[in-house]
């Protein structure tokens, strides 16, 4: 083992039968709390270079050096950048948004990353953009755009419904975009 490498373990439980399942994974166990990392800063983001974001910015470096620069170069890359900044007129931001309905006897629940609401000169929402923050491991934003949607389509169409519920927004105004953290790169969903 080369020096400053960790070796992550991997637990299989074993059956009689000779079946095995993974019950612990170390190496997805530390991509699932990096990615835990990176939603929770960009969850502190109201909007690129917006109020406050000084304070953002210190939080930014009070984690890993490798997430930050990924953060870093996420909010540097355009298509990105221009889904985090302030849009013009009237709008409002959730962050980390919970919501639960019910559909034909069954809770549907989920937390939205992050969702602007646009409205209209009556103040009345007229069209909605879902933003979700995504770690998977992809090769590059062509990568992102052929599999994150493939990946996440049944999340995005969930969460496209409960977002034209909520604001009444028919769902075809509703736009879903992924944003690939690592590679980086913005890919919207189609509907």
């Amino acid at each position: 083992m080369r020096a400053g490498r960790v070796r992550r373990p991997v637990l299989v439980r074993r059956t009689a039968t000779g079946g095995g399942e993974v019950v612990f994974d170390g190496r997805r166990h530390a991509a699932m709390a990096a990615g835990n990392v990176v939603h929770a800063l960009l969850s502190g983001l109201e909007w690129v270079d917006g109020e406050g974001d000084a304070a953002w910015r210190a939080r930014l470096e009070a984690v890993p050096s490798s997430v930050a620069a990924m953060v870093g170069r996420c909010l540097e890359e355009p298509g990105v950048r221009a889904l985090l900044e302030r849009p013009e007129g009237r709008s409002t931001l959730w962050r980390e948004q919970a919501f639960d309905y019910v559909e034909r006897g069954e809770l549907v629940s989920g937390v939205f990353d992050r969702v602007v609401l646009h409205h209209g000169e009556s103040g009345v929402v007229e069209r909605v953009q879902l933003i979700d923050f995504k770690t998977d491991a992809v090769a590059d934003a062509a990568e992102a755009a052929e599999r994150l949607p493939e990946r996440h389509g049944e999340q995005m169409g969930v969460y496209r419904e409960a977002l034209s519920r909520l604001t009444g927004v028919p769902a075809e105004k509703v736009e879903t975009w992924l944003i690939a953290v690592a590679v980086p790169a913005a890919v919207k969903c189609p509907h």
